[in-house]
């Protein structure tokens, strides 16, 4: 089996690396993959991966798809679009054609969420293009419950969707609480983004060192529209000495490795692809309520959960997992266990060629 990837986007994020994780998934089955894309991080990776790679520009719609249905018209078996504007290169590159066109969404799904992602502003105009557009998928795919849900609520057809959880690689080596620094380490992995929280992270961090001083250290690793924003914000609450950016990093688990505890006070998440990172390394998470997150975070037993914009919490749960190990310990097991039986990229390959043979039979 062939199958043609398609990703519109110039960041790194999880979207890039779920398709990392897949395509080398089905690489160690037996299935061919292509992934067209333009975002620079994610061809060298897949390079490193021996999956085959075509760049495409997509700035010049006309020349994108003329580009996309060149590549595409290669005898593939089935074309997966990542996100609803990289399907609708594909659709309109490849709408004549028999094969089948699926598309993954990685995010709650509401026009309201993605015309602010793309500064839209005709959300209803929007809202009628988006659902038409996916209905003409042969499968959508949705990487959580919650996910799927938003889609039902904008009027796809339930059974056009299928939900397939994200995967991620189990680590045999686990490098918990090896660290140089003994102070507790919070890490936050993901974009700088509004709808990821980063900011009550910081809320949360002030409320600790007015307590606990410097005892505390923030890490953030990743970039986006509001780096700037939470460095000026750490300097106004005087935290900036406990707090490091990283920005974009290649290989985001070495840093995670010295984490006391990884942090998403994201304000929607569709599931969050970092939380199972975390667990593969027997890191504690501390994670909002929000999405597909209550899909995986079982609160007390997997990992905490705290509501969403409430920084007097995170603070609490922080300061619980710093006090007491025993809980750290229960759930870093239980959740690794948990992390290794349903959400292992053997599995997460498997349902998804399970769909792709569906669709051809």
């Amino acid at each position: 089996m062939k199958v043609g990837f398609v990703l519109n986007g110039k960041t790194f994020g999880g979207t890039e690396q779920h398709i990392i994780n897949l395509t080398k998934g089905l690489y160690e089955l037996g299935i061919e993959c292509c992934v067209v894309t333009e975002q620079r991080e994610l061809i060298k990776k897949l390079y490193e991966a021996d999956i085959h790679v075509e760049t495409l520009h997509f700035d010049n719609i006309m020349k994108a798809c003329i580009g996309l249905r060149r590549i595409l018209n290669r005898n593939f078996d089935v074309i997966h679009a990542h996100r609803v504007d990289s399907f609708a290169f594909t659709y309109f590159a490849l709408q004549d054609t028999k094969v089948p066109l699926l598309c993954t969404i990685h995010s709650l799904f509401s026009p309201e969420l993605l015309c602010s992602r793309e500064r839209l502003y005709n959300s209803k105009a929007y809202s009628i293009w988006t659902n038409d557009l996916l209905r003409k998928a042969d499968k959508v795919i949705a990487i959580s419950d919650s996910v799927k849900k938003t889609l039902l609520d904008s009027g796809i057809n339930e059974k056009n969707v299928s939900v397939i959880y994200n995967g991620v690689k189990s680590q045999d080596y686990v490098c918990f609480r090896n660290k140089a620094s003994q102070r507790f380490t919070i890490g936050f992995v993901g974009r700088l983004h509004y709808e990821k929280g980063p900011d009550i992270l910081l809320k949360a961090a002030k409320i600790l060192s007015v307590k606990y001083g410097d005892q505390y250290r923030i890490v953030f690793v990743g970039d986006g529209p509001m780096k700037q924003e939470l460095i000026n914000m750490a300097r106004e609450y005087k935290i900036e000495e406990v707090c490091s950016f990283k920005g974009f990093i290649d290989k985001p688990l070495d840093e995670m490795k010295e984490f006391d505890t990884l942090v998403l006070p994201s304000r929607e998440e569709g599931m969050g692809l970092s939380i199972l990172e975390a667990m593969s390394l027997k890191i504690p998470v501390i994670a909002s309520m929000v999405g597909g997150v209550v899909e995986v975070i079982n609160n007390g037993i997997t990992g905490l959960l705290i509501e969403k914009e409430n920084p007097f919490q995170l603070a609490q749960s922080i300061e619980l997992l710093a006090k007491t190990p025993d809980l750290v310990s229960d759930i870093c097991e239980k959740s690794y266990k948990l992390c290794k039986r349903k959400f292992s990229i053997k599995n997460f390959a498997k349902k998804h060629i399970q769909m792709y043979q569906s669709l051809l039979e």
